[in-house]
This record gives C-alpha cells, structure tokens and sequence, in this order.
C-alpha cells in the first residue's frame, strides 16, 4: 500500500508539473508576441518567431522532466555538449574568445616551464647544500676585489689543512683537439684530479669514472668521460661508446664512461679526463676546485677557517697582493635568475591571464543581453538558479580548455626560444627548458580556474533577474543591467594594459640602446674565427708564433680582405686574464702594497687597424717588437684613468706579473679606446703584449695559449672570405681546428638573446593589453549607448545638440579609461624595483615613457568611444520615444 500511495502521489506531481510548464509557456507565448509587436513587428510575424522560440526549448524541457522524475541522466555531459553546440553557433564570439585565452593560458605555460627548469629544479650534485667552490679573492691596490682561481700550492694545502672540508677536488680548463674524422675540432676538455666525482656526488650515465689508479699522479692512463651531448652529438648516442678510442691532441685516449644530460660542469665541457698537480706550484693558478663541506658544518664555521687558512698559506707562498680564500655555496655560484627577468616575466603572465579573464568576462557579460530570453524560459520551465549557474559556469569551462589547449600547443612552439632565458652561468648544469607533466598538471589547474574567474560574475548576474520581467521586455536585459561592474572592468583593463604597455616600452628601450651599444670598434665586416692550438706540436711558443704568422701572411692580399689580426682573447663573449701588475716607480717605493689588476691581451701588430680601435696616443705594435726587441706594452684608457690619472703614460714602465718575479720591464708605447660589448658591467683596465714577446714568458697548456681568435675586415662576400682563410689555415696546418666562426655584428647580439626574447614577449603582451584596453572600452560604451537610447532621444526632443551628446559619451568613457590609466601608473611605479634589474639601460620610472603609454592608451580609449558616441548622436527622437 505503502509503494501504491507514493506512485499516485508521484503521478499527481508530475501531472502538475506538466501543467505549470504548459501554463508557463502559453504565459512566455503571449509575452513574447507582444513585446515583439510592440518593437514594429506584425501580429503573424510576431507569432511566427515566438514559436520557432519555443520549438527550440524542447531539449531543456524534455531534460528538466526527467530531472523532475528522477530519471537523471549524466547530466555534465549534456552541459559539456550543449556548451560545445554555443561554441559552433557563435563562431566570432568562440574565435576571439578562444585565442585571448591561448595567449594568457600560454604565456602562462611557457613562464611556469622556465620556472620549474631555471628556479626550481635541483642541481645535478648529490646533497648540494654541502658543495663550495673554492677561489682567491685579490684586492688590489684601489681596493677592489677581483676573483681569481686557485694555485697548486693554496690547493694542496687546503686539502691538506682543512678539518671542515671533507673533499676537494681540481678542475683545470684545456683546449683539445679531436682528430680522426674529416676535419679536426676543439673540445672543451676539463682535466680533473683524483676525487672529483666523489666531491661533486655526480655519477656516470654510462661506464664509470675515473679510478685511483687512474688519477694517481704520474700515472699514464689516458682514459676520458665525455658529456652527454657530445657523445650524441659526435657519436650518436653509440651505446658501446664504451672502450671506444678516440684521437685528442694526436694521442689515442679509451672512453671510459658518459655524464648525465644535465651535467657539463665546469665551462659547459665535452670531455673530462685526469690530470695531476704538482703540490708547490703558484703557477697556472687556473684551478676551479670544487669543495664538499662535512655534514653539519655551517657556512660561518668555514669562512673561519678559510681565514686562518688565508694567512697560514700567505706567509708560506706570498703572492704580493691581498688575497683572501673563500668558499661560495653552489646555488650561489649558480644564480638562477640574476637580473631577475624571470621574476618580471612571470609578473607579466600573470597580468596578461589576468586582463585575458577580465576582457573574457566582459564580453560574457555583454552577451548576456542577448541570452536573457534563454535563461528566462529555462528559469520559467522549472531550472533553479543554481543549476543555471552551473550550466554558465560548464560554459565558460569548456570554453577555458579550448583555450587552454590551444595556449599549450602555442607554449610547445615557442619552447624552442625560453632556453634563452637561462642565464648563461647556469647553462653547464641546465641546458634546456622542457615542458613536463607537472606544468602541464598546473596548465590544467589554471584552465580550471580561468573558467571560474571569468564565468562567475556573468553567471551570477545573469541568473538574478525573474522570468516574467525580462520576458515583459521581450527578453532583454536592457534598463535592468547595471553598468557600474561593466565600468570597474573598464577600468581594470586600462590600468593592466597600462601596466603591461609600460614594462613592454622600458623592455624594448633597453634592448635598443644595448643593441646599439658602442662597443670601442666597428663590427661592420669584421669575423671572428677561433683557431685551436692545443695540439702537442704548438707547446713550443716559437711554433705557436710561427704559425700564427704564416697564417696572416698567408690572407693578406686576398681578394675582399683588407685586414687580419690575432688576439689571445676574443672581445666576445668577454673573458679575462686578470694579471698583477707591477708600476715603476710607485711599487718600487713600497714593495709590500697590493699590486694592481688589469686585463692582458696578446695580440698581433694589425689586430687594432683590424678592429677598428681608435689609437689615441702613442704607437701600435709593429713586426719589430718581436722576442729580441724591447718589450713594450698598449694600454687602454681605462688604464690610463686608473694607473696615471692626469699624466701621460707614454714610456713608463711596467711589469706583468706576480710581485718578485723575474719577468721584463715592458715600456709603454701607446694608448688605444677602450673596447666593450653588451652586458658587460664598465670598461676594464687592459694591457695589450704583442704576440711575438708575450707567448714565450706564458707557462704551456693553460687556455691562453692555446686558443687564439684571428679576426678578420671584409668588404665583399663574408662566405667567400671565410673559405679564403680556411684554404689559408689548412695551407699551414691541415689539423688545426676552426670553432666558433661567427661576423662580430651577430656575436654582438648573441649575447642578447635572453633580453630580445623578452623584450619581444612584452611587446606582445603590451599589444595585447593595448587591444583588450580598446575593445573593453568600445564595448561598454557601446552597451551604455544601447542602454540610454531613449533618454538621448528625450534629451535631442527637448533641444539638446548633438555635439553635447557626443561630448557626454565620450567623457563618460574616457572618464574610465583614465581612472584606470592612474591606478596603472600607480602599478607601474610599484613594480619598478622589480623592473630595475631588467632594464639596466634605462630608468624603470622614466617620466617620458609612462606619459607616453599613458598618452597611447587614452588616444585609444577616445577613438573607441568615438564610434559610440557619433552613434548616440545619430538617434531618431521618435523611435527612441517609442521604445520607452
């Protein structure tokens, strides 16, 4: 009895609810008719379209009675699908929508994948909170510090001495040349001593390491590791690389092992391979020792320790400057976001997603008006207010993963430029940014709420007014629909796109004047070519210089060449040999004061007509400063300012080298303009040696001299040129390898890709800001227009002109506009301390700038008002009276 009283009373329910939806909708019928006649349409016509209206329905009735029956069917699914149906019956709407999404949703992925690579991804070392790089700090005479690497001698005995220390290890940079192919090619070859993989807590990805046996000193074994992408590079990852014997510098050397991926430490190498250290030795004090600290030992502990090491080492090895050791932590020697461009880019994302939602609510909003009706009958069949918020709010979901899908796909193709932004030091222990499956896990999470931050506010404002009245009004919203949220959204968008114009004008400056940087010389037609000459024959200086001179013989008078030069150390990127320096006669009346530092260069007599430098006094070198004749040195302004302020330089003495030593008095005999490039942080202190007298006083086999760039001036075909001199150089040694052969004006910018593609991102997101900024304002000036249509018509009736109008609209608009341009201007200075980093060339607070972008985005608020408004003017007074 029971089941049959709940049946019947089932049954009656549903009889009722069928009647009160005929009743609803035979109500919405006559509505609907008149409201459409009452707009000019006749009673047929009128009939007509109300029903096609409600034959359209018939879905969402036949769903909310099976709702009310309790048969539920998978009802996200249906949403999902009406939703997608939307979508396709609204092709312009879905197109714009969809791509404003992509590029927030994008940006967005492609910033969290340099984040997760750059800021947030662990070093390739085992426990490496515990690793140091071990380094002298000289102070010289001036009182500034300049870093240098360790010695032998304060190596062995830090190892030796230290009880805070549990291993230390050397790491020595050397040019190598690998033969045995076509042509031969310098590798980065890193000579490692005993207890380097130990110290590091690096482990091999293929074979093994080094053994005692094999880094004991004296031993023979001529055995490398080499780096992952050099084994797939040179070798196509030939998983039997194992064993394999390769030819560096003519001597056969027994792959051993291969590194992990992420690992090149240091100087981005190739190979690795033993060495030993003699344990008295001051020189080639071009050791990079990495240190691994004993387990609870604490930063302040070791700076102690290294201090007392400082002045025991001092006394036994003097090193006639101030010098201090200490040990910098690896995620401090591994910066991961120096001039904080990241962090200002992933404040630009967020700021673009953040105008994507504000722009996608606003366009939600004002089409809203035009599905007022929809809801209304929806509402009036029986739909709660809270199942229409969820179908709204399905919408905007769906519509947030197709954006987001798009946003990934345009993240994926861009992903092959943010390895740019990885900051140049941190490329030996990462080398690329990849998207993996927790970004994408985290673009889903802001799919989903990008959906809800630009559907809730439409679906709630959308599903608040009641049935009857907007279907009274022929299901519009107009007259009910406030415009006070739709201003506030106006005036968001102005101070984003103020925001994101602002960053974008100071990035695009910056990039500008580093570009146009003056560098000391002309890049124009000049190339850089990088000859090796590590191989065992050049270790004899007076065969290093030979070659070097037959090689230039050899490309003067070709065709298109007007000029060649050698250097020990190419202008770019900038690498330095910082050397002390003795001055006659300052250090001669106190020998125990800090010697100075400068930059030494070796460089052939032509190496300044070549690049251009600007001889300012004295002379350059000629073929007769050779290794019988005085040595001489050039010295560049800086070197001037800072050694002999006031006075002139010309034939003063001075002594390369560590103070005691038993090297020549050079004279000076010129000064030449500085040189720089890009990024670099001033101008340094140089002396130029000739290449002749310098290379014989060098100790053999550290990098100096065994590299050496030859620059070359063309006036024609810069392919043709760089063939010429190739045919030179096998003419004089088929096994020397060329690297790094690039026209100096590309090199220039090389360095400057990380701030291009920045500075390129900016704009774009700047464009963007700029372009919502004007839709945003069009639109709701647009929809204010439509609203007040017949108080224009009342206000023209009763005499007012049209140029009054014209002017009310366009300061209603503007009004907004810049209400939002001062709260971004207000942004924007807040911002600026995070910016200053970034734009180094310029002032992150230039007034001219912010007054420009704020002049940009007001110019274009008023050509968006502008249609509106002229609109506004053109209002008939009859009709608009008839739609009161």
């Amino acid at each position: 009895m029971k089941r049959l009283r709940l049946l019947v009373r089932d049954l009656f329910r549903r009889d009722r609810f069928e009647r009160e939806m005929r009743d609803e909708l035979d109500a919405y019928l006559d509505l609907s008719v008149e409201a459409r006649m009452r707009e000019g349409q006749p009673e047929d016509a009128a009939r007509r379209a109300a029903r096609l209206e409600l034959g359209g329905v018939e879905q969402a009735r036949e769903r909310l009675r099976a709702e009310r029956s309790g048969a539920r069917l998978d009802t996200v699914f249906q949403d999902v699908r009406y939703a997608l149906r939307l979508m396709q019956r609204q092709p312009g709407f879905t197109l714009v929508s969809v791509l404003t999404l992509a590029l927030g949703i994008g940006a967005n992925t492609a910033v969290m994948s340099v984040v997760r690579s750059v800021l947030l991804a662990p070093l390739p070392f085992a426990d490496s909170d515990r690793l140091v790089r071990l380094r002298i700090i000289q102070t010289d005479a001036s009182g500034r510090d300049r870093e240098l690497s360790l010695v032998p001698a304060y190596f062995h005995g830090i190892r030796e001495r230290s009880r805070l220390l549990e291993r230390v290890a050397a790491q020595r940079l050397q040019n190598l040349t690998l033969s045995g192919s076509d042509r031969a090619e310098r590798v980065v070859a890193i000579g490692v001593s005993d207890q380097w993989s130990e110290t590091l807590g690096v482990g091999p990805l293929l074979g093994r390491t080094f053994s005692e046996d094999e880094q004991r000193e004296g031993s023979a074994a001529r055995v490398v590791v080499l780096a992952h992408g050099f084994w797939l590079r040179q070798f196509g990852s030939d998983p039997s690389i194992q064993g394999r014997s390769i030819r560096l510098n003519g001597e056969p050397y027994t792959v051993i092992g291969v590194m992990p991926a992420q690992f090149r430490y240091p100087y981005e190498a190739d190979l690795w391979f033993p060495i030993s250290i003699p344990p008295a030795a001051l020189t080639p004090g071009d050791l990079n020792a990495p240190a691994r600290m004993r387990t609870g030992v604490t930063r302040a502990e070791l700076d102690a320790e290294l201090a007392r090491l400082t002045d025991e080492l001092h006394r036994e090895f003097p090193t006639g400057s101030r010098i201090r050791l200490a040990g910098i932590p690896m995620h401090e020697e591994f910066a991961r976001d120096p001039n904080r461009s990241i962090a200002a880019l992933a404040v630009a994302v967020g700021f673009v997603l953040l105008l994507a939602c504000v722009n996608l609510a606003m366009l939600l909003m004002a089409r809203g008006g035009s599905r007022a009706r929809e809801i209304a009958l929806r509402t009036a069949l029986g739909a709660g207010r809270r199942r229409q918020i969820r179908q709204l709010l399905t919408e905007s979901a769906v519509l947030a993963a197709s954006g987001g899908i798009v946003g990934v796909a345009m993240a994926f193709g861009v992903s092959r430029w943010l390895g740019t932004l990885i900051p140049a030091r941190l490329s030996e222990v990462i080398q690329q940014v990849e998207i993996d499956g927790i970004v994408l896990a985290a673009s889903a999470l802001l799919c989903v709420f990008t959906g809800l931050l630009f559907g809730i506010v439409p679906a709630l404002r959308l599903t608040r007014h009641a049935p009857a009245e907007v279907l009274k009004d022929g299901g519009r919203l107009t007259g009910r629909t406030g415009g006070r949220p739709l201003n506030v959204l106006v005036v968001g968008e102005a101070a984003l796109a103020m925001v994101l114009l602002a960053g974008a004008a100071l990035m695009a400056q910056n990039f500008a004047r580093l570009l146009t940087a003056d560098v000391g010389y002309d890049p124009s037609g000049l190339i850089r070519l990088n000859l090796s000459l590590s191989d065992a024959s050049y270790v004899d200086p007076g065969r290093r210089v030979a070659a070097v001179r037959q090689i230039l013989e050899r490309i003067e008078g070709t065709p298109g060449i007007v000029a060649a030069g050698v250097t020990s150390l190419q202008p770019i990127p900038r690498t330095r040999a910082n050397t002390g320096m003795s001055l006659e006669p300052d250090s001669l009346r106190d020998p125990v004061s800090p010697l100075p530092l400068a930059n030494r260069r070796l460089v052939t007599p032509a190496y300044f007509e070549t690049m251009g430098v600007r001889l300012v006094a004295g002379r350059a070198f000629t073929e007769l400063d050779g290794e019988a004749s005085q040595p001489v040195v050039v010295v560049n302004e800086a070197a001037v300012r800072r050694f002999w302020p006031g006075e002139d330089p010309i034939g003063r003495r001075v002594r390369p080298g560590p103070r005691g030593s038993e090297g020549a008095w050079h004279v000076v005999v010129g000064v030449v303009s500085n040189m720089a490039e890009p990024d670099d942080a001033g101008m340094r202190e140089t002396i130029y040696q000739p290449y002749a007298q310098a290379s014989a006083t060098l100790p053999p086999g550290v990098w100096i001299t065994t590299s050496a760039s030859l620059m070359v001036r063309t006036t024609g075909d810069a392919a043709a040129a760089i063939d010429a001199v190739r045919g030179s150089i096998r003419a004089v040694d088929p096994s020397l390898p060329l690297f790094d052969i690039a026209g100096m004006e590309t090199a220039l910018v090389a360095p400057l890709s990380g701030h291009r593609f920045g500075a390129t991102l900016f704009v774009v997101f700047g464009a963007f800001g700029l372009l919502a900024a004007i839709l945003g304002t069009y639109g709701v000036v647009a929809f204010s227009v439509s609203r007040r249509v017949p108080e224009f018509g009342v206000r023209l009736a009763l005499g007012a002109s049209p140029s009054q109008l014209l002017r009310s609209v366009m300061f209603e608009g503007l009004r907004w506009a810049a209400l939002g341009i001062a709260a971004g201007l207000v942004a924007s200075l807040a911002l600026s301390r995070l910016l200053a980093a970034v734009v180094s060339e310029v002032s992150p607070r230039d007034p001219a700038t912010l007054a420009a972008v704020a002049a940009i985005i007001l110019a274009a608020a008023a050509a968006a008002c502008l249609g509106p408004a002229v609109r506004a003017t053109r209002v008939d007074p009859i009709e608009a009276l008839r739609m009161q």
